[in-house]
């Protein structure tokens, strides 16, 4: 979600309007904003104040909202990325050639000794 980013002092108080603001408006507002960079501003507040805050926002993202603020609060760790481990894969050309090369090594010894 791009848009609004609340990284200056100005925008910052938009917050606090935003708190005061009825239900419908702040929902249209919140269309408009990055949730990411709101949660990162918001992490002065209270839990309670958040949740009420995140009504607001559709059900699939109050409590994502609400889990992003208390990691940048602090209070839960940020997810480590995990290590994708690839499995090399080692092709076994080797016996294959040599049981080759046997084989035409056989035919040529079986047909010169005996015809």
């Amino acid at each position: 979600m791009a848009g609004r980013t609340f990284n200056t002092e100005k925008e910052q108080q938009f917050i606090g309007m935003l708190m005061k603001m009825p239900m419908a408006d702040r929902q249209k507002e919140l269309l408009k904003c990055d949730l990411n960079s709101l949660a990162k501003a918001m992490k002065d507040y209270s839990n309670p104040q958040i949740e009420a805050f995140a009504l607001a926002l559709p059900r699939h993202l109050r409590a994502e909202f609400a889990k992003t603020v208390k990691m940048h609060k602090g209070e839960i760790p940020f997810p480590k990325k995990k290590v994708v481990r690839r499995t090399i894969q080692k092709h076994h050309y080797a016996q294959a050639v040599v049981a080759v090369a046997v084989i035409i090594i056989l035919i040529f010894y079986l047909d010169w000794f005996m015809p």
